[in-house]
């Protein structure tokens, strides 16, 4: 099987997306799309809960395809939201070949952490990591786009190079 899984975790109250509200707008919303690139039909996805989690669903995204979500998808046929699992089942229509499922989402009031997941299509492969519920580290970090990272080497270079001039200048006038 060749495929991959978009997904995002969103701070309480900033989930973008119509269609899912979870039980407490406090809670992180976590958010899951598979997408078949393989010859393969996708039966079942599945992440692991190391912490209660609930209000699990599926969605469209948006007609407007973007970095973090493609539009439309493969509704699920099923839900199971189990003490350990979160499970999204396709036997009604499967994550065919080039295609992807909906927003697949739950929410939990607990920090996400590394875990992972399982996909099945006739034999299980297993998908690490993804984001869920934990009592683990945080995964959410901010890295600085590539942009601001150069930007600030430039500047703390144009500053080493005035700090250099203006010593070789005084040693000169000296």
């Amino acid at each position: 099987m060749t495929g991959y899984v978009n997904w995002m975790v969103y701070d309480g109250g900033t989930f973008p997306y119509a269609g899912y509200t979870p039980s407490d707008s406090s809670e992180y919303t976590y958010v899951f799309q598979i997408f078949s690139t393989g010859t393969d039909d996708i039966h079942y996805f599945s992440t692991e809960l190391d912490s209660k989690a609930d209000s699990i669903g599926a969605l469209a995204a948006p007609a407007v395809s973007t970095e973090k979500a493609a539009p439309g998808g493969v509704a699920p046929s099923g839900t199971s939201l189990q003490q350990w699992y979160a499970t999204w089942e396709f036997t009604d229509h499967d994550i065919g070949p080039n295609e992807h499922s909906q927003l697949l989402v739950f929410s939990s009031s607990s920090l996400p952490s590394y875990v992972v997941g399982d996909i099945q299509d006739g034999s299980d492969v297993e998908v690490d990591p993804v984001p869920g519920p934990g009592s683990g580290a945080v995964i959410i970090t901010i890295v600085p786009e590539p942009a601001t990272l150069s930007l600030t080497l430039v500047g703390l270079g144009v500053m080493a190079a005035g700090w250099i001039v203006q010593r070789w200048q005084r040693t000169k006038s000296r």
